[in-house]
């Protein structure tokens, strides 16, 4: 069984992006939006403009994975690791976890995940959520300078 795939959503301009982006993350500066919206979207002939982005990325996984085998998988990595995360919550996926289950979209939930991979290293930043990258690009990019050096 196939499941119906949204389209993607038409703006009337790159503004409009602008705003919808602005709208989802409320630390995104105005000029960091207006360069993303001409980044992550294409004017049509008819002059609408509409994200580039695939909206499959958008359905469930097709394949069920059990936590246990995930982290089986990471307890076998070997290559050096930098896990770049957001200090703070504040986005979508910043919800409370179910009862009986431990909280994974915190830093405290990150910090246990990792722990599955040996000798992975945090970086928390500070002021950023969901899209960190785009709330300070510059502690990203330190930080992964940082560890690649």
């Amino acid at each position: 069984m196939r499941l119906p795939i949204r389209g993607s959503r038409v703006y009337a301009d790159f503004d409009a992006v602008a705003r919808r982006l602005t709208r989802n993350d409320p630390r995104l500066a105005a000029d960091r939006a207006a360069f993303l919206a001409r980044q992550w979207a294409v004017e049509d002939q008819q002059g609408r403009v509409r994200l580039t982005a695939d909206p499959r990325h958008k359905l469930p996984f097709p394949i069920v994975y059990r936590l246990e085998e995930v982290f089986a998988v990471w307890g076998r990595i070997r290559a050096r690791v930098l896990w770049v995360a957001a200090r703070i919550r504040t986005s979508a996926l910043a919800r409370p976890a179910p009862e009986g289950e431990a909280a994974t979209d915190s830093l405290a939930g990150v910090r246990r995940r990792m722990a599955r991979v040996p000798g992975a290293s945090l970086v928390a930043i500070a002021d950023a959520g969901h899209m960190l990258h785009h709330d300070q690009p510059q502690a990203v990019a330190a930080a992964i300078e940082r560890f690649l050096s």
